[in-house]
């Protein structure tokens, strides 16, 4: 009778050295896989303790309260000019978008 692949146990986990292999592979492909997100967690949570004591030494120091009208508003700080800036990049740069877009599928992306 002819053995098949079943009855080899080959990559099946069948017995205790190819069931702790494959556990450690996994295990090692899991973590090399995943480096990217402990890197975003770590630098997010560095960032935040950052600012949190930025704005605990102002509130200390400066006396100065964060509420969300300066948050929101910069406290009525910004200029008109800046307004201006923000208000017409904002509405050129999805025109700019959408020509580059169909430039490029019209032409091409080398153009």
């Amino acid at each position: 009778m002819a053995e098949t692949i079943l009855d080899q146990g080959v990559g099946w986990g069948i017995g205790n050295y190819d069931i702790i292999y494959s556990i450690t592979i996994h295990f090692f492909f899991l973590i090399n896989s995943l480096w990217f997100i402990y890197v975003v967690l770590g630098f997010g949570a560095f960032f935040s303790i950052v600012f949190l004591l930025i704005t605990m030494a102002q509130k200390r120091y400066l006396q100065e309260e964060q509420s969300s009208e300066m948050f929101m508003t910069a406290h009525r700080s910004v200029k008109t000019g800046l307004v201006a800036a923000a208000v017409v990049s904002s509405m050129t740069w999805a025109a700019t978008l959408l020509q580059s877009s169909s430039i490029a599928y019209k032409y091409g992306v080398s153009g």
